[in-house]
């Protein structure tokens, strides 16, 4: 056990120790190089008297698992220093910017700070706590953006339920994309030093250079399949029965080349963002969920079920507003973006304090 080797695990500051803060930490605690501190807090309780269980088809049945520290509040989590920060907490940029929510951690008199990862959906997800950390003087940020492919919720029990699916990929977070750009010797160690959290695991995690072409692409699925589910308010599976699918794919299919449109407004050109994407994400999604039983429902139609803010800025706002920058027509983003914007105004406006 390396004893300064902490990292923080942020769950969702409102509702608590979240899915995916829950299997990273147990994944990341199960190398024995380190300890996790997890920030929880409606089920603050419920994980120090009786853990959390883990029901994972990928790594097993564990009862009653528990990080090495869990408190309630980034405040309380801000008593040592850590080597690295992972965000898990759904981004909500108009609710909780990541530099507030993160305020506690980024000590002006800290020789150094931490690592942060951003275990986030959603694009720009970095951007605040980037420029956060810049204005304390600190020298370049050390941030590592990621996008992640995980099929996992949290059910009633305090039970993670996970499939098989969790992959992981990452890189440096730069302001701005360059398709050529290669990580230096110091942004390489960064990523390396992170990977290695995870030896004796079987967690996969692959490095790129330039990691936001990666995420754009990951939010083909997010941007078309999962908001379309929460405005319907129904799983995936519904979107193949025989009765709508030719209605609804070329729908989908279409909305996909409208971020294929902005992507390449933006610079993805097509060896960093092939066309066959949109295909390929069909053709994905038809495998996992055409016939084949599976009932999992994306976070965003949970959350909208369950009255709770949505990811709905990070997934499509971010897209919207740099369409209407580089003057690309997305008619098809603009309608779905607009309707879920409706809902999300109603659960902000029913928000309670504090």
């Amino acid at each position: 056990m390396i004893d300064d080797w902490y990292t923080v695990q942020l769950a969702n500051p409102k509702a608590g120790f979240g899915a995916v803060g829950a299997l990273y930490s147990y994944i990341l605690s199960l190398s024995g190089k380190i300890n996790v501190t997890c920030v929880a807090r409606s089920n603050y309780q419920a994980t120090l008297d009786e853990g959390i269980h883990i029901q994972s088809k990928r790594y097993g049945n564990i009862p009653g698992w528990r990080p090495h520290r869990i408190v309630k509040s980034v405040l309380d989590a801000s008593d040592r220093p850590y080597s690295y920060v992972v965000v898990t907490t759904k981004a909500l940029p108009q609710i909780t910017p990541a530099s507030s929510l993160l305020g506690p951690l980024l000590n002006p008199q800290a020789a150094t700070l931490p690592v942060f990862v951003m275990l986030q959906n959603g694009l720009n997800v970095e951007k605040d706590i980037y420029s956060a950390v810049k204005q304390l003087g600190k020298g370049e940020p050390r941030i590592i953006s990621t996008a992640l492919w995980i099929a996992t919720n949290i059910i009633p029990g305090n039970i993670v339920d996970h499939s098989h699916d969790e992959r992981m990929s990452i890189g440096i977070y730069r302001p701005e994309y360059s398709p050529r750009v290669q990580n230096n010797v110091e942004e390489a160690v960064i990523l390396q030093e992170f990977v290695n959290l995870f030896e004796g695991t079987t967690s996969p995690i692959t490095i790129y250079d330039e990691v936001q072409r990666i995420k754009f692409r990951k939010n083909f699925w997010n941007a078309t399949f999962a908001v379309c589910s929460a405005l319907m308010r129904y799983p995936l599976p519904t979107f193949f029965e025989n009765a709508v699918e030719e209605q609804m794919i070329p729908q989908i299919r279409a909305m996909m080349y409208e971020l294929l449109a902005v992507g390449r407004a933006m610079g993805f050109d097509e060896a960093a963002l092939p066309m066959d994407v949109v295909e390929d994400v069909v053709a994905e999604s038809t495998n996992i969920f055409k016939g084949t039983g599976i009932s999992h429902r994306v976070s965003i139609l949970l959350d909208l079920e369950g009255g709770r803010p949505m990811e709905v800025e990070v997934i499509l706002g971010e897209v919207v507003r740099k369409a209407k920058e580089l003057g690309v027509d997305t008619p098809r983003l603009d309608l779905v973006y607009s309707m879920l914007s409706v809902i999300q105004n109603q659960f902000l406006k029913n928000l309670s304090p504090g």
